[in-house]
C-alpha cells in the first residue's frame, strides 16, 4: 500500500489546490491507472462494485470542487457529482432509486444508471418516467452540468408555463453551481431551466445569479418579464441589457428588446435596439425586422416613456463617424509555439475572460483532448485591424466560434469582448467599425 498512499497523497494535494492544473491530471492519471479503474468506454460503475483500492481513489476524488481530469475513466467529472455518487452528499434526483423495464428486463437502480442504459433513446425515455415537472429540471440541469458523463442534450423536462413553486430545495444551490461551472458560456435552455424555478420559489434572486438572466421574446415574453421584476430595481438595468445582448442575432435581439422596452423602458435598452436594427434588417425573411419597422416600434414605445423619447432623440441627432478599418492577414496559430511573448499575455488574458482560469498559452492551445474544454487549439484566429494611415490600432483574438476579445493593438488593454458573436464595450461607433472590418475581411 505504500506506493498507493504515496499517489494518494499527491493526487488529494494537486487536486485540493487546482483540479484542472497540469500537476492534478498527471497525479489521477498515474492514480487512476494504478488502481486500474474502468476506462470512460464502459459504464460509471455501481460504489459496491469498487475495488478497495478503487474507492480509496474516488472518494480523494471527491475532496476537489469543480471539474476534474477524468475523462478517460468511468468517473463522474463534477467533484460534487462524485460526492452524491459515494453517498457523502445527500442524494439528489438523478441518484433516486427507481424501478423501470428496458429491453423487456425490470431493473431497480438509480435515475441516473436508468438513463446511461437508455443510450440514444434516453431523450424519448426521460419523459415517461413518471417524475414531477421539478425532478424533471433537477436532473436535466445536473445533467447539464456533466453529472454522470451523460449527453448534454436537450431533455423533454417541459415548458415555461409549467414550471412549478415548489422548486426551492434545489434552484438556489443549482444557480451557484451554474454561475461557478459555466463562467458565463450558459446555453439559454439552461438559464431557463435555472432561474425561473428561483422566481416560481420566490427565492430572492442574488447579485451572483444576475448573470443568468434568460431572455427570449414572443411565447417566452411574458416568463422572461417575471423573470426581470424579480431583479432588485437597482440592479435591473444592466442585467436586462447582458441578457438582451446574449440573443443570437440582430433580428432577435431587435425584438426581444422592443418588447422588454414597453415594460422596463431605459436609455441602455433603447440604444441597444437602435444600434441593432440595420442587422436585424438584414436576417432571413422569416426572421427580419427592417429598419422601419424597428424606427416605429420605438415611436410609439417612446410616447409613453419619456426616457426612451430622449434617447431616441439623441440617436436621430446622428451616429458619430465610422472610423473606417481594414484587417491585415489572419494569424491563426496552432500551438504556443507559434506566438511572441505579447501575444501569449494576450491569449492568456483572453482564457480569463472566457472561463475565470489562469491556464498557460501552452494549455489553452493544447491538442490534448483531456484539455477541451479550456483549449482555443484549432480555433484561435488573431485579427490585427488597421486604420487608413495603415497602422494597426486593435488587435482581435476570436475563439470557439462565437466569443473574442479586442485589445489596443500590442497590449491586453480590453476594448470590446465578443460574445456569442454580439460586441460588448467600446463606443458604438468603435464597435461598428471593428464589425464591419470583420465582415468585410470574411467576404
Amino acid at each position: 500500500m505504500g506506493g498507493l498512499d504515496a499517489l494518494l497523497a499527491a493526487a488529494r494535494t494537486h487536486c485540493g489546490q487546482d483540479a484542472s492544473s497540469r500537476e492534478s491530471q498527471l497525479a489521477v492519471k498515474q492514480l487512476l491507472e494504478a488502481v486500474e479503474f474502468p476506462s470512460h468506454q464502459s459504464p460509471i460503475p455501481e460504489i459496491a462494485d469498487l475495488s478497495e483500492s478503487q474507492r480509496a481513489a474516488v472518494e480523494v476524488l471527491a475532496e476537489a470542487d469543480g471539474q476534474l481530469p477524468v475523462q478517460p475513466w468511468a468517473v463522474p467529472i463534477r467533484g460534487w457529482a462524485v460526492r452524491r455518487w459515494l453517498g457523502v452528499d445527500p442524494p439528489g434526483v438523478l441518484e433516486r432509486v427507481l424501478t423501470h423495464s428496458h429491453e423487456g428486463t425490470e431493473y431497480t437502480e438509480p435515475l441516473w444508471r436508468a438513463l446511461e442504459r437508455y443510450g440514444r433513446r434516453m431523450n424519448k425515455r426521460f419523459g415517461s418516467l413518471g417524475l414531477s415537472i421539478a425532478d424533471r429540471l433537477e436532473a436535466y440541469v445536473d445533467i447539464a452540468l456533466g453529472a454522470y458523463r451523460l449527453p448534454r442534450a436537450r431533455l423533454a423536462w417541459g415548458a415555461l408555463a409549467e414550471v412549478p413553486s415548489d422548486c426551492g430545495r434545489w434552484a438556489a444551490s443549482a444557480a451557484d453551481r451554474v454561475v461557478t461551472t459555466r463562467h458565463g458560456s450558459t446555453p439559454m435552455e439552461l438559464r431557463w431551466a435555472v432561474f425561473l424555478p428561483l422566481v416560481r420559489a420566490e427565492i430572492p434572486v442574488e447579485p451572483r445569479w444576475d448573470s443568468l438572466l434568460p431572455s427570449g421574446h414572443g411565447d417566452e415574453r411574458r416568463a422572461m418579464t417575471d423573470c426581470v421584476h424579480a431583479i432588485a430595481e437597482s440592479r435591473r438595468e444592466p442585467a436586462l441589457l447582458g441578457a438582451v445582448r446574449r440573443q443570437s442575432f440582430g433580428s432577435a435581439v431587435v425584438g426581444c428588446g422592443l418588447e422588454m422596452l414597453e415594460t422596463f423602458p431605459s436609455a441602455g435598452l433603447t440604444e441597444l435596439v437602435w444600434s441593432k436594427r440595420e442587422e436585424a434588417a438584414s436576417a432571413p425573411k422569416t426572421s427580419r425586422i427592417t429598419v422601419r419597422e424597428t424606427e416605429a416600434r420605438l415611436k410609439t414605445i417612446a410616447e409613453d416613456h419619456p426616457v426612451v423619447a430622449e434617447a431616441l432623440a439623441r440617436l436621430r441627432q446622428g451616429l458619430p463617424a465610422v472610423r473606417p478599418l481594414t484587417v491585415a492577414p489572419t494569424e491563426r496559430p496552432q500551438s504556443a509555439d507559434d506566438l511572441g511573448p505579447q501575444r501569449r499575455a494576450q491569449v492568456e488574458r483572453a482564457g480569463v475572460l472566457y472561463d475565470g482560469q489562469s491556464l498557460s498559452t501552452d494549455i489553452r492551445l493544447s491538442a490534448n483532448p483531456e484539455d477541451e474544454d479550456t483549449s482555443f487549439q484549432g480555433s484561435l484566429e488573431i485579427h490585427v485591424l488597421l486604420d487608413e494611415e495603415e497602422q494597426a490600432v486593435y488587435d482581435v483574438l476570436e475563439y470557439r466560434g462565437d466569443t473574442g476579445v479586442v485589445y489596443e493593438t500590442g497590449t491586453t488593454t480590453v476594448v470590446a469582448e465578443i460574445i456569442q458573436m454580439g460586441m460588448e464595450g467600446a463606443d458604438p461607433s468603435v464597435r461598428t467599425a471593428i464589425r464591419e472590418a470583420l465582415r468585410a475581411a470574411r467576404g
